[in-house]
């Protein structure tokens, strides 16, 4: 039986996405989104805001029509997984990172009126 590894994640584009082509010819986007988390400090009484950063990658056909949409600062929801990647830096220590490779996005943001802006 296989574990579940399932994500979703609400957040804001750090900049535009990157639009690429794998060796094979997949379509691929990169970008980073940022989080932002709020927790309440019991010792100050105040409430702290703390952003994280993530970086995601889309596969196939909605790359590019989510290329031609999505700016930086649009507010997005991603549902995907959690790739973990391995490698050797050029100093020869082991590292790896985590991305998440999305498999469903959603645009967010509200396409504001003049009269939204005015009232």
């Amino acid at each position: 039986m296989s574990d579940l590894n399932s994500i979703f994640i609400v957040g804001r584009l750090t900049a535009d996405p990157t639009l690429k082509y794998t060796d094979k010819g997949t379509q691929m986007m990169t970008f980073n989104l940022a989080n932002n988390q709020v927790s309440f400090d019991k010792q100050t009484q105040e409430f702290k805001q703390k952003a994280g950063f993530f970086n995601i990658v889309l596969f196939g056909k909605q790359c590019e029509s989510l290329g031609n949409i999505l700016k930086k600062g649009h507010r997005i929801g991603v549902n995907g997984k959690l790739q973990q990647d391995q490698y050797v830096s050029k100093n020869g220590e082991k590292r790896s990172s985590i991305k998440i490779v999305a498999q469903y996005i959603q645009y967010l943001d509200v396409k504001r009126t003049t009269e939204d802006v005015v009232n």
